[in-house]
């Protein structure tokens, strides 16, 4: 294998890629080892597939007929075509000095998390191994073993507000793997010119008009036939309309004085389009239309259309020009004219008009608030924004705008109003105001516990929804409503009849839950209706109804007949048990009628007419022979006497008739109620609250309304009469006016929370249900305030939030505004200092070039992007470049005012232009260049294009150059895309193009786009862009659906999106340029995969500004370039949050440059190494961008990158240097606090030269947020001015912690200690595993004196199956020095943290410094007991989390308490083992010597996938060498394999001898290997049975 690559390198040296590949890696190739990346081996032979194909070479894919690419990547490079060849091994060696083949046995060790990129010699491997190396993208194991190391990666992005806080940020972090190499790469043939065009230069050219005339229907394909030359003569203006598309497969020549616009549905390019400036007045156009897919039926190789190949056809979307094999030769615009460039100076300054803010194209009504309550403190936004905010209620101006102004505000007090007071309108719907009508009682609202004030509420019949109030003193009067019956509950015409069928009484249970007295009446049978009234007072009154004929009761058919059988007697178990008199009757048999009847009744002799009232039947005829009822007016003591009186009236064998009774006398009886609770539950049950409300007296009650409202009688209800209506009601204000359309919740004048209830009542006993409310003002005095001024010099930060809150930069407290500007006061707007102008200057040739009716962009002069301007020019003075604008501007920032902080004016008009119409179904697909596989030089210069770009269909953009390899002759310069739908100018598998001095404006989507990160030497000299956006959500996703990836055009809710410049390989060129403002990144190097190890070509004299999230970002992944990059002048100011986003980052030396105005931070250093700042000027607040709160110029979060994230044990790094740097104007020029406080280690030495600040307290390290974090090392190369250390001399700031093994440190800053004369070096010993749940002490002893450090663990994580090693970090003067461990528990017992070594750090400056033989580190005996068994908790049922000591090389693992076997506690995997989800245990290395022998044994069951093949032990050792740099490693496989199986659980017993590798190792590591299979695992050991020698040595 090593022969095949060594064979590649040196094909590869023919190609111009070679000085990319060296920049990735130098690889050496050696007789018996290699060590690689193994990521790099396959990023290799994908880049040389891409090379060789595209420089027409065949390559070796495969050896022995075995094939080392996958079958997809074969396929889209075209076998069929022969591009490739097989070769065998033996004609390979026969090119080289073949070794034997036991020397050339190198496989891929694909269980090492630790060091992804490392190659391993293990003669005692399967060399089958060999052929899954390039059966997998090795690109994306390489990026996942790198991700899963550290979570790199936040997919779940925090807002500015989550940044500060360091849990939230700990807790969004997660790991997403993009894929970037898994694209489709497609195959680089490239379309080549027509022979029949080889004189076509020369050609004579005949008339187009012509041309156009022979071809006499406009949907046929216009042809412009090969090798001939067609010149355009249409002069006037006309429109052409060609729908049947252009081939144009010769030349078509526009000269200048051509003026024509051509629509057509697509043109194919495949000969020559020249197209000459028009002359002045001039323009053409080409129009593009039709929502159809356009097919090219001419390709001249089927593979040339990649993926999308299809019968010989490409298809190449809608509306689309396609450059296929010919050249586009476009020079629309003069070669002295400027694109775009610096604003010289504004013209005359006048006061700016206030202009009622908008958003979405809702406006205030007008420029004056009206306060409806007292203004307050807003803490939250105050702390978030680094600025005094208040909040200040405001009468709604209809328009919800979130948006606010950096322009300084003043606010004039035009007194209160003197106009009626205005009902407020459905915020919905306009037409709908505001009515007052109340439906019941009111009462407390809780409201009065929060706000801590007497909060009234008041149901409201459904009105306009209006939910915010005012809050300003107002009158209520009550509105008494005309006289109308009361209205009983209806449903579907059928009202609720109340009429009394039994006697009325207490109902207990709804008593007890309410707490208050409930009463309830059985009525005859009425329209159900469950529901009750709302609070209110009602009276209810009896009325008398005459009662109806009695009609004897029937059932099935049978009318039941009264003739009595026997005497009456006293049924004496229902009178005990009804504690009331009932009798039975025998009657004659009759249908059975089990029912009875609630009301009274008398039974009539027919005969004698005498007669006996019962209060009630129980039952009819039960059994159809016993009648049984209630005799009326007896009681249980003389129940028989009722039994004898029937008898003697009423004779044996008599047919009785019986009549409903109803008493007489007791109508117009009247009960005052307070709700209804059930107007008719199951339709025959009333349920009412009286208003005597006690429960204790309700049995009272009832008798009360018993004794008035008898059976048989009605129930009338009526309202009660109410107060007589004008009186009136003070209030302070009203916080909802008609919550959700039915509630009024307002604050009374008497405010007092104790006192609430009462004044709900008095209010209620003013204000009775159904009265209206009347609004009014009442007459103040305040003319004390008219005329107040505040100011809001800062700005405002919501006009008017939810359309009735205002946020603003007072510069007065919230005390002081209101005394100003007491509620109810009206205030009007102007701007605060602020001009504008109505004219510019530019430079004379730009005046010259840029006509009237030009339209011109003036990009921001603010941190928003969206403060950018654009005008029209109505004159131009070429002698002074004197611009008139149709519009005045707000005053810009300008060359005249500073030369560092001019805004851009660019024109946005050329006289060709590409324009594009929409589909007919989505306003997002418009048209699209491409140079489609065509390596041709283009010359595209001065071009306007217009609604280019069709969102979420991928490869669709403006301008782009698609798989086109190398095209060192294209220019694409002083164009203008504009209104894009998708991205701007993207360059696809292309190299070496030039992009200078080109224009992007409102563009949809990243901009300057460099597509899939193998694009190398392209050039961006001059290019401008400005007013990038987000593409939207849905968008994005349908693009990443296409493309295999996830497209960041439209991360919405995260730190990234759409960029003004997506740099996903950082080996092209960029000069000059200018990232003017976005809704999020201005540069954003995403680098993903070996692209993160990339050289930069060259970034110099670059600029970015009104970025709305960061203005140069490396945030995700982070780049990493092998060789340092050079970041040369980069200006970065004026943006909304961080200057610069330096994360995951190694090697960027920023050399001079200006960093001022941004949000929060200059510049933010997360977990990043070798970070350079030189001659760098950091200007926190400058006279050109309203103050933005607190200012950090660097912020370092300290944690290491090296360790932590590539598990690198190199050491000699360094954190960031801070030379020659100059601050001004911030709070913290320097300050190191943690946001990810999860990883506790690893923190980089830092130094400083030379650095000045007009701040005295220069760096901060307190680390607030998490104190444990106390490792800071920082040193003071040098401080000639004194503005760093309180002597002005060299020397170390150190935490605290180090100080005792230092002398001459004082105090700095509170948490730091400045050692004056120090020369300290930092160590960091990687230790143990944190999986285990040991708190082990790394105790260090000065031999010189005995002095000794105690350093505590440090761990990156919480410690379940946590698979990183542990450190310790001190930083130490030049001495001798011993260390060992020790528990805190047994101080003096030595003890080993497993394995240990040391990392030094990048030496300090100083010469007398720390090295590697300074330290000895001692060691236990190895033959100690506790070496007997090196597994540690092995049955999974440790007393902390079950799984103490374990874990797993990537992913978790998941324990059981009671999976295991016998329902022991287990371990399983959550993936299958061949998924690197391998259980792993570090050993005590300290125990193991050469010789050792012994018996590892583990029990496993599998629980998923591949049930046929079988687990197996392996061991791992690693070796460090005495500079701690290189690494040797091994792996073992105990042999010797015994299997017993129980049931489900299979136990497998190995035999392992250690040899002198295992002996002499540092670190040891047992795992269970294994293929596709999910396990689970018990009773894990691995016992010594036989002592050994150990070969030791000096671990420095």
């Amino acid at each position: 294998m090593s022969h095949i690559f060594l064979w590649m390198t040196l094909l590869f040296s023919l190609s111009n890629y070679l000085n990319l590949l060296h920049q990735i890696v130098e690889m050496k190739v050696s007789a018996r080892t290699e060590t690689f990346s193994r990521s790099f081996g396959f990023h290799l032979v994908r880049i040389y597939v891409i090379v060789c194909c595209c420089a027409g070479f065949q390559l070796v894919t495969s050896v022995n007929g075995e094939s080392f690419l996958d079958s997809d990547t074969r396929r889209e490079l075209g076998t069929e075509d022969n591009v490739f060849d097989t070769v065998s091994a033996s004609k390979i060696d026969t090119a080289v000095d073949a070794p034997s083949p036991e020397d050339t046995m190198i496989i891929l060790d694909d269980d090492d998390e630790d060091d992804p990129n490392l190659w391993s010699y293990d003669p005692s491997e399967e060399t089958t191994e060999m052929t899954t190396l390039f059966e997998e993208d090795m690109d994306t194991l390489q990026y996942d073993t790198e991700e899963s190391l550290i979570i790199e990666d936040m997919t779940a992005l925090p807002t500015l507000a989550e940044l500060e806080d360091p849990e939230t940020l700990e807790e969004l972090e997660s790991v997403e793997t993009l894929e970037y190499d898994r694209r489709k790469l497609g195959n680089c043939n490239l379309h080549g010119s027509l022979p029949c065009n080889e004189d076509l230069e020369s050609a004579p050219c005949s008339s187009f008009s012509s041309l156009v005339s022979s071809v006499a229907s406009t949907t046929e394909q216009l042809v412009i036939p090969c090798g001939e030359c067609f010149e355009v003569d249409i002069t006037d203006g006309s429109v052409l309309d060609r729908a049947g598309g252009i081939l144009l497969e010769g030349k078509l020549y526009f000269p200048p004085t051509s003026n024509v616009t051509i629509r057509t549905k697509f043109i194919w390019v495949v000969g020559l389009l020249k197209m000459d400036t028009p002359n002045e007045g001039n323009k053409v156009t080409f129009k593009m239309y039709g929502d159809e897919l356009q097919v090219y039926e001419n390709a001249i190789r089927n593979e040339t259309c990649g993926v999308d190949s299809e019968g010989g056809t490409c298809t190449m979307g809608s509306k689309v020009i396609a450059v296929m094999g010919g050249r586009l030769d476009i020079a629309g615009t003069e070669e002295d004219c400027p694109s775009w460039e610096k604003l010289t100076a504004s013209g005359q300054e006048t006061i700016r008009p206030f202009q009622r803010p908008c958003e979405d194209g809702e406006c205030w009504s007008e420029d004056v608030i009206q306060l409806r309550g007292s203004c307050r403190h807003s803490a939250g936004h105050s702390d978030a924004l680094g600025k005094y905010t208040i909040a200040c209620p405001i009468m709604s101006t209809g328009a919800h705008i979130g948006a606010g102004t950096s322009l300084g505000i003043q606010f004039e007090n035009l007194g209160q109003p003197v106009t009626p007071f205005e009902y407020p309108v459905d915020q919905n719907d306009p037409s709908k105001t505001l009515q007052l009508t109340l439906n019941g009682g009111c009462s407390r609202a809780g409201h009065t516990d929060h706000f801590g004030k007497c909060t009234v509420y008041c149901p409201l019949q459904s009105t306009a929804l209006v939910k915010h109030g005012h809050g300003v003193p107002m009158t209520f009067t009550s509105v008494k409503p005309p006289p109308m019956p009361f209205k009983m509950p209806v449903r579907n015409g059928v009202e609720v009849n109340l009429k009394i069928a039994s006697t009325c009484g207490h109902s207990q249970g709804h008593t007890d839950a309410w707490g208050r007295c409930v009463l309830s009446c059985k009525v005859d049978p009425t329209l159900n209706y469950g529901r009750g009234s709302a609070w209110s007072k009602m009276k209810l009154t009896s009325r008398y109804v005459a009662p109806a004929p009695f009609v004897f009761p029937v059932n099935n058919g049978q009318q039941m007949s009264l003739t009595t059988r026997s005497r009456t007697a006293v049924s004496w178990g229902h009178t005990r048990h009804r504690k009331r008199c009932v009798l039975y009757l025998p009657i004659v048999r009759t249908a059975t009628i089990r029912w009875g009847i609630g009301s009274p009744v008398v039974f009539t002799s027919p005969t004698t007419g005498n007669s006996f009232k019962a209060s009630r039947v129980m039952h009819w005829a039960w059994g159809g022979a016993n009648m049984f009822y209630y005799a009326e007016d007896y009681t249980v003591a003389n129940c028989q006497q009722a039994a004898d009186d029937f008898n003697s009236a009423i004779s044996v064998g008599e047919s009785l008739e019986v009549s409903h009774h109803v008493d007489e006398g007791y109508g117009g009886n009247s009960f005052e109620i307070d709700k209804v609770m059930h107007w008719a539950h199951a339709r025959k049950w009333f349920f009412f609250f009286p208003s005597e409300s006690d429960p204790t007296t309700c049995a009272a009650t009832s008798e009360d309304f018993n004794s008035k409202f008898k059976v048989g009688y009605n129930i009338d209800v009526s309202d009660p009469p109410g107060p007589p209506g004008g009186e009136t009601f003070e209030v302070d204000g009203v916080h909802h006016w008609a919550w959700k359309r039915k509630g009024l919740f307002f604050f009374p004048l008497e405010s007092d929370p104790a006192t609430c209830s009462q004044t709900a009542s008095d209010f209620s006993s003013k204000f009775a249900k159904n009265y209206g409310i009347e609004v009014s003002y009442p007459t103040k005095d305040t003319s004390s305030s008219v005329g107040q001024v505040a100011l809001a010099s800062k700005g405002i930060h919501h006009w008017s939030w939810r359309t009735s809150h205002m946020f603003l930069f007072s510069d007065d407290t919230a005390s002081d505004f209101n005394s100003k500007f007491p509620p109810g006061s009206r205030i009007k707007l102007s701007y605060l200092d602020s001009f504008e102008v109505n004219d510019i200057q530019v430079t004379p040739a730009a005046a010259r070039c840029w006509k009237p009716g030009t339209e011109i962009l003036l990009t921001s002069h603010t941190r928003s992007y969206h403060d950018q301007q654009v005008r029209t020019i109505v004159s131009s003075d070429a002698n002074t470049g004197t611009i008139a604008l149709d519009e005045p501007i707000t005053k810009p920032v300008s060359l005249a005012d500073h030369s560092d902080f001019a805004i851009e004016v660019a024109s946005l008009n050329r006289r060709i232009v590409f324009d594009a119409e929409s589909d007919a179904t989505d306003d997002a697909i418009g048209g699209h260049v491409v140079i489609h596989h065509t390596s041709v030089g283009q010359h595209i210069e001065g071009v306007e294009i217009r609604n280019f770009g069709q969102q979420g269909r991928l490869g669709k953009y403006p301008i782009h150059f698609h798989m086109s390899s190398d095209s060192p002759d294209s220019l694409v310069k002083k164009n203008v895309v504009r209104n894009s739908n998708q991205r701007g100018y993207v360059v696809h598998l292309t190299n070496n193009v030039t992009f200078e001095e080109n224009v992007a404006f409102d563009i949809t989507g990243h901009c300057y786009f460099i597509e899939d990160g193998a694009e190398t030497g392209n050039v961006f000299r001059r290019n401008l862009g400005s007013g990038i956006k987000m593409m939207p959500a849905e968008r994005a996703i349908q693009l990443g659906e296409s493309s295999g990836r996830t497209e960041t055009d439209g991360d919405s809710n995260g730190f990234n999106g759409a960029s003004v410049f997506w740099i996903s390989n950082p080996s092209n060129y960029f000069y000059g340029n200018v990232a003017a403002g976005g809704d999020k990144n201005g540069y954003w190097f995403e680098t993903h995969g070996l692209r993160r190890e990339m050289s930069l070509g060259a970034f110099e004299d670059n600029e970015v500004h009104s970025s709305g999230r960061f203005a140069f970002s490396t945030y995700s992944p982070g780049w990493r370039p092998v060789e340092t990059a050079y970041i040369r002048n980069l200006k970065v100011y004026r943006n909304r949050v961080w200057g610069a986003f330096l994360h995951v980052t190694t090697n960027i030396y920023f050399d001079g440059g200006l960093f001022a105005d941004n949000g929060g931070k200059d510049a933010m250093i997360s977990r990043a190494d070798n970070l350079v700042f030189d001659g760098t000027t950091f200007i926190g607040q400058s006279p050109f961008a309203n103050d933005n709160g607190n200012k950090v110029g660097i912020h370092f979060d300290p944690v290491r990158l090296k360790e932590t994230v590539l598990w690198e044990h190199k050491g000699y790094w360094k954190g960031t240097t801070v030379k020659n740097v100059r601050f001004y104007n911030h709070s913290q020029p320097m300050q190191f606090f943690s946001h990810q406080s999860f990883v506790k280690a690893y923190n980089a030495p830092h130094y400083i030269e030379n650095v000045w600040s007009d701040t005295p307290a220069m760096i901060e390290g307190c680390m607030s947020n998490d104190p444990t974090i106390d490792d800071l090392q920082i040193e003071i190369v040098a401080d000639d001015n004194g503005d760093v250390t309180p002597t002005g001399k060299a020397g170390f700031l150190v935490s605290p912690k180090f100080t005792p093994m230092i002398s001459n440190c004082q105090g700095y800053n509170g948490c730091l200690q400045f050692c004056e004369g120090a020369c300290l070096r930092t160590v960091t010993v990687i230790a143990g595993n944190a999986a285990f749940d040991d708190d082990l002490n790394m105790v260090v002893t000065r031999k010189s004196d005995g002095q000794t450090l105690l350093i505590g663990k440090d761990q990156r994580g919480e410690r379940k199956h946590n698979r990183f090693s542990a450190a310790y970090t001190v930083a130490l003067p030049k001495d001798d020095y011993t260390i060992h461990f020790e528990s805190p528990s047994s101080p003096g017992t030595l003890q080993w943290p497993k394995h240990a070594v040391p990392v030094f750090e990048a030496a300090p400056s100083c010469a007398n410094h720390l090295i590697d033989s300074d330290l000895v580190f001692s060691k236990p005996e190895s033959r100690r007991p506790e070496c007997d068994e090196l597994i540690y908790n092995g049955d999974f049922e440790g007393s902390s989390w079950g799984s103490e000591g374990w874990h797993s090389f990537h992913h978790s693992l998941q324990h059981s308490p009671d999976g295991g076997v016998g329902g022991s506690g287990a371990v399983a995997t959550i993936v299958n083992l061949s998924q690197s989800n391998k259980p792993a245990q570090f050993l005590d290395a300290s125990c193991v010597e050469a010789g050792n022998e012994y018996e590892i044994a583990f029990s496993y069951k599998i629980v998923g996938g591949d049930f046929s093949s079988v687990p197996r032990a392996k061991i791992e050792t690693k070796e460090w060498d005495a500079t701690g740099k290189n690494l040797a490693r091994g792996r073992a496989h105990p042999t010797g394999t015994s299997t017993s199986v129980d049931g489900e659980w299979t136990t497998l017993k190995y035999q392992w001898t250690a040899d002198n590798t295992a002996g002499k190792a540092d670190q040891l590591r047992f795992y269970i290997d294994g293929g596709a299979q999910k396990i689970m695992v018990d009773n894990v050991l691995f016992t010594k049975t036989r002592g050994g020698r150990r070969e030791r040595r000096r671990l420095r």
